[in-house]
């Protein structure tokens, strides 16, 4: 697909944010509706989110830059993945380093008690102390993020349903490449990848399968699945 000028972008704009912005009553009501705003700027797409829908208290500023931008599942998924990068990945790092520090602290702990050290074995409980604490800041705010990416998904998925079997199409296609898997067909209905391997003089259909893709199906499991099973056919 080519590139949007300005005026497509701010269409495409005006339909994210009404599905961003589709709440229930009853979330409103239970304050789980956070309000989103997204702008064309002039090299940039801006969302401000909001602690309401009609709120001045703007939460969190994201902006993604607005190249290279073809619909409306491009503008959502540069979102998501620029949160991700930006707020939870590193979070996650972090959390999960906690196994091995933890583990060096009790042999620590364990080493000074056997010497009879109190001094030493209060000063790691109190970084142990500490580092929970760090921990636990680090679960909520991860936590708050995916909200945002929960609500952006759910965008994705009420304007464009055929994304992500469209995204597995295309990565299976790179994988094939990849690893020199010729003569295969994939085609979508709905939410269903139908994949034929042919022979390479086209006459015979070596093997044909379909997968049922649901909003539960990993990605890479599904193009994994599909170019191994590929991979054996002669």
């Amino acid at each position: 697909m080519s590139k949007l000028v300005n005026k497509e972008i701010k269409e495409l704009l005006k339909k994210v944010n009404v599905a961003l912005n589709d709440y229930s009553q009853y979330e409103i009501d239970n304050g789980h509706a956070w309000g989103y705003k997204l702008k064309l700027k002039r090299n940039e797409i801006e969302c401000r989110i909001y602690e309401e829908i009609e709120c001045e208290n703007c939460n969190y500023v994201i902006t993604i830059p607005n190249e290279n931008i073809t619909g409306i599942k491009d503008i959502l998924k540069c979102f998501i993945n620029e949160i991700y990068e930006k707020e939870i990945n590193w979070r996650n790092s972090c959390l999960k380093s906690n196994k091995g520090w933890y583990s060096r602290k009790h042999k620590s702990i364990n080493l000074w008690l056997t010497r009879g050290k109190e001094d030493k074995i209060l000063e790691i409980s109190k970084q142990i102390a500490e580092r929970y604490s760090n921990s636990k800041r680090l679960e909520n705010e991860v936590e708050h993020f995916k909200v945002f990416i929960s609500r952006f998904y759910y965008a994705l998925n009420m304007l464009v349903p055929t994304w992500k079997v469209e995204d597995i199409k295309e990565t299976t296609f790179k994988r094939l490449n990849e690893f020199n898997i010729k003569n295969v067909g994939i085609s979508c209905i709905d939410n269903k990848l139908i994949i034929m391997k042919n022979s390479e003089d086209a006459n015979a259909v070596l093997d044909k399968f379909d997968i049922q893709i649901d909003s539960y199906s990993n990605s890479s499991m599904v193009v994994n699945q599909i170019v191994n099973r590929l991979g054996k056919v002669a």
